[in-house]
Order: C-alpha cells, then structure tokens, then sequence
C-alpha cells in the first residue's frame, strides 16, 4: 500500500531518529552525527529536513571591496547538501541574522580570493582561405541554354519547311478516291502534330535561356594564416570558513584552497568569412568557452566544510565573544587583500589618500569619506542615506566597517563611527576664499577608486538644497574641478586644507565646470552641533 504524507513523515521521524540513537544515547546531534546521518540517507526516500533537534546555519559572506578590487573574479556555489538554513550577507552582518543567532551550529563561509590565470602553452599557424569577394563572369550555363533554344527554332524551321514541300507535292497529285483523300487527311493531321510539338520544344528552350543569367558571381578566394593556441587556463580560489558550535562552546576556523584546471584550443585571428570556418571552430573552443569557464561558479559542497571540521575538532578553540569572531572575520578579510595588494603594481600615492575612504552602500552606490577624527568619517547624506551601517574600504586595502551617528540632510552631510583609525585631515580657517585659486578633488569617480581632479574656486554662493529638503540656503563652495558620481562625499583641498566637501555637480549635457562642495564654515558648524549633542 502507498503510504499517506502523514504516514511517511512519521516514519521518516522514527528512521532518521533510530538512527541517531544508533551513535548517541540521549542529548542533540551534533555535526558528526549530521554528517553521518547524510551520508546514511544518501539513496534512500528519507530526508533530515525539518526532523533534526539542532538548528544549523550557513551564512555566506560578501564583500564589495574585493569584488571592486578584482581579487574576486568567479563566484563560490555552495552545494547545501546538508539540511541548514541558509542567508547570505555583509559581514557586519554576518553573525546577526535570524539564521545566526538561531542556530545551535554556525558555519560561516567567506570567498578571500578568487583569481584566474592563462598560461599559453604553444601558438601555431595554419593556413586557410577566406571569402574575399566575388567578380562577375559570363555563365556557362546560358550559353548551353541558348544553344539549345537554337537548335529547337532550327529544328522547328526544318520541320516546318519539310511539311510545305510535302504539301505542295500533293496538291500536284490529287487523290483521286476516297481512300487516297483519308490518307492526305491523316498524313496532315500527323505532320501539324511533329510542327506543334517542335514549337513547344523550341518555347520551353526559350523560356528556359531567358530564365538563366547571363552573368553570375563568382566566388574569389585569398590565403591566410591564423594561429591556434593550447591554453592551460587556472583558478585558484582561497576560503575562509568559521565554525561556531553553541552546544559544546568551540570556536573554528580555517582556510582551504580550491584549484581548477582546464586545457582549451582556441583559434585566434579566424577570419569571420573563413570557407571552414565551423569546421574549424568544432575541432577547437573559443575565447568565448574560456571566458564563460572562468566566470563560472566554483562548487563547495557544505558537507566537505564540516567533515574537515569535524576532521580536526581538535583544533577548536573556546567560543568567544561574537564581537571578538567578526573582528577575526575582517582581519581574514584584510590579510587577503594586502596579500592581493602586494601582487598588484601600485602608483606612487598622494600621502592625503591615507585619509580618504571609500563607502559601499548597502544598496550597491559608492560614495567617498575623509577621517575628521581618527575613528570618524565625514561624507554626504545621500552616500549613506537610510542605512545605520556601511562598508568601507582604506587607501591600502583594508576593508572595515562604519555606524552612521549623525546627519543632517538640509547640509547632506554625516558622521560615521569607524572600527579601524586614520589620520584626520584639517577644515581650512580662512574665512574668505580667493576665486581663482587652485583646489584639488579627491574620490571615486565612476568607481575610479582615488583619483585627483583639479580646477579653480569659481564662486562662494548659496544655494538651496541639492535634495530639495528646503530651509535655510547653504553655503558653497563653486569650482570646475571635475566631480563626478563617486567623489560624493570626499573632501575638496586648498592645499593641504579642506574648504569643502563635494557634495553634487550640473549634469554634464546641461553645463560643464558647475560643481559644488559644502562650505568649509558649513561642516565646522555642523561639527560643532554633532559633538555637542553626542
């Protein structure tokens, strides 16, 4: 008899269950006794979902900064072949989900670095032809069809000029009886039916020239060469991966590499009118198969993870502070960046990037910051507009966090508490500013991480709000230096000094050289109110 969904959820309960009893006498499984109970319902109608005591998570981390780097060229696919929960977020996240903060085992999985590399092993040339074009030549074929519309017309001009004379023979012999006039008769009726059918002949040999042309395009083909290249082509993807066991209060990490090979041949310089062009392209792949082989997701299966844990449990450590966890996770994060880094040819940097930071909203835009404190950052209300955390990113590589503690949107300016330190750039005291003085911006244009625009201060004006909030007009500084998405929120130089900090800019189809910093006395003011509230 086929068993009812209820039936066979209470047997499925009682299965799984005898056979943790089979490994343990009482308490909740813990990931040894998951992994083999996996491993035993492999093949079987019985599953571990939703029928366990634990509660397990898998969070997986991510991280703009080096996807924005590059040092993460190809995803991770993690194959959840064991019955957790599953969420997937930024770091200062990471370990306050819903997933997190649940479950009795935590795994949380973080991409370090992900690279890929071609080594060409050998590049040969080969020989082939292409389509050049094509000239115009008379056609064979016409001048067969004319000739036989020829010699129809001829042949049908022969049998007419026969039956004319065989007509004129008997119109000087009379017949003389009845049997002599039905075999004139019958000699005529045969004679009209040879001249109907030559001048049907001779029609459809016309017809038939007159449909073929006189001229075609003949193909002309040209020699060249092309080069097959064997390419080995790598990827080499390194994870963090943590551990949290509540249950027995041990901590875990660890980090694996995974290794990738594949060899292609490629054809290169194949001309788009090559005569054995598929021909050629089936025995080999193309740049597009090695690139669509590069970006593609590398898999981890999350029973390898904890079957290593559980391999070296041992190792564990005694589960600390979440808060001690996540600054390990970003410590993690930032030894593979300068590991990246260090690979990476640098230019000889402007000793004021230092201070500069760049900001990752949760919703995906960039904007730039300056330390005004050494662990405080200045930017524009719009770069963090709505989120209470940001990511950030250091001039050499760092990745850390922020908590927004303060905004004002009429100024579009805010605070952000940081969890590493920097040096503070100095606001300018000048209470007039020259026109025509020199200034420098300094941001992310168009996500161009730490790039120098320079220009002239064109005016000092106010204006109303670039977010049409109202109030009291602000006070800015107009200049021509280039400022872009990106620079949002990064700070404008005179000197060494900042006297403003880029906030927006005409659109480029309506002006150029319209671009607008908060006045330096701006942000002292809005500094000022800050501290004495905070």
């Amino acid at each position: 008899a086929i068993l009812s969904d209820t039936a066979f959820a209470t047997l499925n309960r009682h299965y799984v269950a005898a056979f943790l009893r089979t490994r343990q006498a009482d308490g909740r499984p813990d990931l040894a006794d998951l992994l083999a109970l996996s491993e035993h319902l492999k093949g079987t109608p019985f599953s571990a979902a939703g029928v366990i005591d634990a509660k397990l998570g898998f969070v997986e981390v991510t991280s703009r900064t080096l996807l924005h780097e590059g040092a993460v060229e190809f995803p991770a696919r993690v194959d959840v072949d064991l019955p957790f929960d599953v969420a997937k977020e930024d770091l200062d996240k990471a370990l306050s989900t819903p997933v997190a903060e649940t479950s009795d085992y935590l795994i949380v999985f973080d991409v370090a670095l992900a690279k890929t590399e071609r080594r060409v092993r050998e590049r040969k040339q080969h020989s082939s032809t292409f389509l050049a074009g094509y000239r115009r030549v008379p056609n064979s074929e016409y001048e067969r069809n004319r000739m036989a519309w020829l010699n129809a017309q001829s042949e049908y001009q022969s049998i007419q000029m026969q039956a004319s004379v065989n007509q004129i023979q008997r119109s000087s012999q009379p017949a003389t009886n009845m049997i002599g006039l039905f075999a004139e008769l019958a000699v005529g009726i045969a004679e009209a039916g040879i001249q109907a059918a030559a001048k049907d002949a001779m029609d459809e040999a016309y017809a038939t020239m007159q449909a073929t042309p006189q001229f075609i395009d003949e193909p002309v083909h040209r020699k060249y060469s092309y080069d097959r290249a064997s390419i080995e082509a790598r990827k080499v993807m390194t994870v963090n991966y943590y551990v949290i066991d509540r249950p027995n209060k041990r901590y875990f990490k660890d980090t694996f590499d995974v290794v990738e090979r594949r060899e292609f041949d490629v054809a290169y310089k194949l001309h788009d009118d090559d005569t054995d062009r598929a021909s050629i392209l089936s025995r080999g792949h193309s740049e597009a198969d090695v690139d669509a082989w590069e970006r593609a997701a590398v898999e981890v299966s999350l029973s390898s993870l904890v079957r290593e844990y559980v391999a070296q449990g041992a190792a564990a450590r005694p589960l600390p502070r979440l808060a001690t966890i996540r600054k390990q996770m970003l410590a993690d994060k930032n030894t593979a960046l300068t590991a990246f880094k260090a690979t990476v040819n640098r230019e000889r940097a402007d000793e004021r990037f230092d201070s500069i930071v760049a900001i990752y909203n949760p919703q995906g835009r960039l904007g730039s910051g300056f330390f005004i404190r050494p662990d405080v950052v200045i930017t524009n209300y719009h770069v963090i507009e709505d989120s209470k955390f940001v990511e950030m990113r250091l001039y050499a590589g760092q990745e850390t966090f922020g908590k927004v503690i303060d905004s004002d949107v009429r100024l579009d300016l805010a605070l952000v508490k940081v969890q590493a330190r920097g040096k503070p750039l100095a606001l300018s005291e000048q209470r007039e500013l020259r026109l025509g003085e020199s200034v420098e911006a300094i941001g992310h244009p168009n996500g161009k991480l730490y790039s120098i625009t320079r220009g002239v201060i064109s005016a000092v004006r106010e204006s109303t709000n670039a977010l049409g909030v109202g109030g009291k007009p602000v006070l800015f500084v107009q200049t021509d230096a280039a400022i872009n998405r990106g620079n949002s929120g990064g700070p404008l130089f005179l000197g060494d000094k900042v006297v403003g900090v880029n906030t927006w800019g005409v659109r480029k189809d309506v002006s150029e050289g319209l671009n607008f910093a908060v006045h330096h006395a701006e942000v002292r003011a809005f500094l000022a109110r800050s501290y004495a509230t905070n």
